[in-house]
């Protein structure tokens, strides 16, 4: 535990990305050395995994050697549940991020409305993937709630997916705090598989998509707390 929260710090660190191959020889090395074969690949899981949060895998290189191993992981019959659950989103992420254009994909609102995300084109779109559950996800609600009292309107969107397991507590939770954006449920009848398309394993995810459908490409601090409005602003051409 004290070795792979040591490893999920080292790989933003300058050092590592000055030079990711040595760290990464070093660690398949340390990891080698487990002899329970399923304590091995839930190690060297969470080592492809945190290199597919990195910019390191928009090197055509490094993808191919991230897809390939969690590939690999993925074909063992023993793998504990983490793993076993986490497999498809994060190879789903990777593909992600080469994609141009954010996938399409239909749900229904919280309020009942039927959409599509491609309804939306010709707006900024930011997609926040989220929780009640989830105490940095309700931190950044004031953030998103003044960022649409300022910029929501005929250019600027927010699409709120939840994971919450109850319709009615999400709705509760968007009615007291006034979250007048469009917000859904990844629930069946509402957003049920989106999680999985764009490859969501922590919370919150934002993303940001131009007025074509495009991704655009940042990291998620900036789209986060005080950070949010002027990327915003700036991405939007508004400084």
């Amino acid at each position: 535990t004290i070795f792979y929260s040591l490893f999920n710090k080292i790989v933003y660190e300058k050092e590592f990305k000055d030079n990711p191959q040595k760290y990464i020889d070093l660690l398949e090395k340390n990891y080698a050395k487990a002899t329970n074969k399923r304590n091995l690949n839930y190690l060297k899981y969470g080592l492809y995994s945190t290199l597919a949060r990195t910019e390191l895998v928009d090197d055509p290189k490094y993808q191919k050697y991230i897809t390939d191993k969690i590939k690999e992981i993925g074909k063992y019959d023993d793998l504990d549940n983490w793993p076993k659950t986490e497999i498809p989103k994060t190879l789903a992420k990777i593909e992600l991020r080469s994609m141009v254009y954010a996938p399409d994909f239909s749900f229904k609102t919280s309020d009942d409305k039927n959409l599509k995300r491609a309804d939306f084109k010709g707006k900024w779109v930011l997609l926040d993937f989220w929780g009640t559950w989830c105490g940095p996800c309700r931190g950044e609600t004031p953030h998103l709630i003044k960022a649409y009292d300022e910029l929501g309107g005929d250019k600027f969107e927010i699409i709120s997916v939840s994971t919450d397991r109850s319709v009615k507590i999400v709705t509760d939770y968007v009615n007291d705090k006034k979250m007048k954006w469009v917000n859904t449920i990844e629930l069946d009848g509402y957003a049920k598989g989106v999680i999985e398309k764009y490859g969501i394993n922590s919370y919150p995810t934002l993303m940001l998509l131009n007025p074509e459908g495009k991704f655009v490409k940042l990291e998620q601090a900036e789209l986060r707390g005080d950070d949010l409005i002027p990327t915003l602003k700036e991405k939007m051409g508004m400084n």
